[in-house]
C-alpha cells in the first residue's frame, strides 16, 4: 500500500511532473507485488494503456468502462478532476 500524501491532490498538477512521479511510484512498487491496484482516478487517466510495468493494473476507469460497456444502462455520470478530464480518458 502506498499513499502519494506529498502530492496530492493530483487533479490540478502539470500532467508531465505526475507521469514522472508515477514512474518512480510503479518502479518502486512494482518489484514487491504482483498486481498493481490503482485508486486514482487522475494517475489511471494519465497512464491509461502506458503503465512502466508488465504487472496487471486495476485502475477505476477501465473497470467502469467495462461495466457500462456490459450493462448499458443508459446515461452516465462522471465526477472528475481537471486532469481526468483534459486525459479525455
Amino acid at each position: 500500500y502506498l499513499a502519494d500524501t506529498a502530492w496530492v491532490p493530483y487533479g490540478t498538477k502539470d500532467p508531465t511532473a505526475l507521469k514522472a512521479r508515477i514512474h518512480a511510484i510503479v518502479g518502486w512498487l512494482a518489484p514487491q507485488v504482483d498486481v498493481l491496484v490503482v485508486a486514482c482516478n487522475t494517475s489511471a487517466a494519465l497512464m491509461r494503456n502506458h503503465w512502466p510495468t508488465s504487472l496487471p493494473v486495476l485502475d477505476p476507469i477501465t473497470a467502469t468502462r467495462q461495466a457500462f460497456a456490459t450493462q448499458n444502462r443508459g446515461k452516465l455520470a462522471v465526477l472528475a478532476t481537471p486532469n481526468t478530464v483534459a486525459s479525455q480518458a
